[in-house]
């Protein structure tokens, strides 16, 4: 009797394993809603590991504010959607700079409008050329081109937008997804395979397929040896 509960449990193993390859997962996850500061680096958009209030402007500098939402595990959705190289290019090339001064562009990016609190419509996107003065700060070079809310240093609101909230921790909705999201595997094989099985691919059928069949071949063997002893 033991040494069937014994297999009996291997299968249920086997069953539980291969149902976790088949079946579909769901995650959510929480993001705050807010100003993120953002620098240029090259010709990509780099995100700041150092707040505006403190951060020295020089000559060429691009810094961009945009309203969204991020997470933990992903920020890059969240940088301005204007290109860095082109924010300077048009918004300074042809501005002068007198002694003691150094231009710098700043990309003022609203956001999308499905991540605006509610009952707000984000504004028409800004690039502005500032001349600011040797040792002035990113934060200093915005309030000379726009109206902020701060919060002990935190950039809250930009223009009055948003009009109150202040970095709101936003529920992001229920994502379906693969429970198996980090195999790596070529995006024609899948889509070829999913068509031929009804949606899941067949290498992940004849994965789950071999590795039951294993596991409750295991139990056999144990089942019989037990026995004969």
């Amino acid at each position: 009797m033991l040494h069937s509960a014994r297999a009996f449990g291997v299968i249920v193993l086997a069953l539980t394993v291969s149902g976790l390859f088949l079946a579909p997962g769901a995650r959510a996850e929480s993001g705050y809603r807010y100003w993120t500061f953002w620098m240029s680096e090259g010709s990509d958009w780099r995100f700041a590991t150092e707040g505006p209030a403190t951060t020295r402007t020089n000559e060429g500098d691009v810094f961009g504010w945009r309203f969204a939402i991020t997470t933990a595990s992903a920020t890059e959705d969240a940088q301005p959607s204007i290109s860095a190289p082109d924010a300077f290019a048009d918004a300074c090339a042809d501005v002068p700079v007198a002694a003691g001064e150094h231009r710098l562009a700043i990309v003022i990016d609203y956001g999308k409008a499905d991540q605006a609190p509610a009952g707000e419509v984000p504004p028409a996107n800004r690039i502005e050329c500032v001349l600011a003065l040797d040792g002035s700060t990113a934060a200093q070079s915005l309030s000379t081109i726009a109206n902020l809310r701060v919060d002990q240093g935190f950039v809250c609101g930009v223009d009055g937008y948003p009009e109150s909230e202040c970095a709101p921790v936003v529920e992001l909705p229920v994502i379906e997804s693969p429970a198996l999201e980090s195999i790596d595997l070529a995006e024609t094989s899948v889509s070829s395979e999913a068509d031929s099985s009804g949606g899941l691919p067949i290498s992940l059928i004849a994965f789950a397929i071999t590795l039951l069949a294993a596991l409750m071949g295991i139990a056999l063997l144990l089942t019989r040896k037990k026995a004969r002893t």
